[in-house]
């Protein structure tokens, strides 16, 4: 009967099968590498899931309002770029950072006045800032990548990791979500936020600040983008002006299988976390056993329609059961 209580909680049962998937996953790439189930392995997919990890945490708050950002991957970019541009002019590497993220924070609330005050659709406003500042990349840099930036204890952060297994950065990315999946569990932010997804006509009318909220969330995503750009720009020491391209789909996707509901509404911190392991391990697998990069969007792809279906589904059940 226990067990049945439980698998009636949608949270916990979405945690448990994507444990299970985990699992299974382990197993079976591990017959394919010996590497694959190593703390090394780990200490590779949590550095390189930093960044969008990152993304995919602030991206939570947004998917629970109803909405979605696509820009995250090219203001990702761009804040990197104009970091490492204010570095190579010598600005000091704590006030370049300040900038960076001042002008990705900057970008996200035009994202959120433009959804929330003039009342256009998150993926027309996201896209066409996606576009923007991804072109702007090419632009400066006429699609070359950044590369000779000065030698300083900054880049350290990127590559440094905690008793040899966990990097720094995906240290933050824990930190990052514990305080968000705090906020959401102990404050009226998370009620506020769960009920804006559900019925935003409904939430104002019972005097939540709609707006505000959502140009705060866009905002804060926009910030959060910049900080993952500060984050690969540390561990790469370079940057590229296709770099993020697609980040927006992976966050998105790790999000949804992690139980975010695509209306809003539904959905907890800690299984988009868990949806960032899951996807990690997958793609660390795909590349261990030599998947090509086509297949393995079209694997991602998938993983998104079954995501959002399952999440549909999920209230038919219930007026079954009732």
């Amino acid at each position: 009967m226990k067990i049945k209580k439980a698998f009636s909680n949608y949270n916990l049962r979405r945690y448990m099968i994507l444990i299970g998937i985990l699992v299974l996953m382990l197993i079976g790439f591990s017959l394919e590498s010996k590497v694959y189930v190593t703390s090394a392995n780990f200490t590779n997919i949590a550095a390189k899931f930093a960044e969008i990890g990152l993304i995919a945490a602030s991206m939570s708050l947004v998917m629970l309002t109803g909405d979605i950002d696509l820009s995250v991957g090219s203001v990702m970019c761009f804040s990197a770029f104009l970091a490492g541009t204010l570095m190579q002019r010598y600005v000091p590497v704590p006030l370049a950072v300040l900038i960076s993220l001042a002008v990705a924070a900057a970008i996200g609330f035009l994202n959120g006045f433009m959804i929330a005050v003039m009342k256009m659709q998150p993926v027309i406003v996201t896209l066409g800032t996606m576009t923007a500042f991804r072109g702007l990349c090419y632009v400066f840099k006429q699609g070359g990548p950044m590369r000779g930036l000065p030698d300083e204890s900054f880049f350290r952060f990127g590559n440094g990791t905690l008793f040899g297994v966990i990097p720094y950065s995906f240290l933050l990315v824990i930190t990052v979500f514990v305080i968000l999946s705090a906020a959401m569990k102990k404050t009226r932010f998370g009620m506020d936020i769960r009920a804006i997804g559900n019925n935003a006509s409904a939430a104002a009318f019972s005097g939540i600040k709609v707006r505000k909220y959502k140009i705060g969330l866009f905002t804060f995503n926009g910030f959060i983008s910049g900080l993952a750009g500060i984050v690969i720009l540390s561990r790469m020491q370079g940057i590229e002006a296709a770099l993020g391209d697609g980040y927006e789909f992976e966050a998105i996707t790790m999000c949804l299988l992690g139980g975010i509901s695509i209306n809003g509404g539904k959905g907890t911190m800690l299984g988009s976390f868990i949806g960032i392991i899951v996807i990690g391990y997958l793609k660390s697998g795909m590349n261990i056993s030599h998947i090509s990069a086509y297949y393995q969007s079209a694997i991602l792809g998938a993983i998104i329609l079954l995501s959002v279906i399952a999440g549909n589904l999920e209230p038919v059940r219930k007026k079954k059961k009732k």
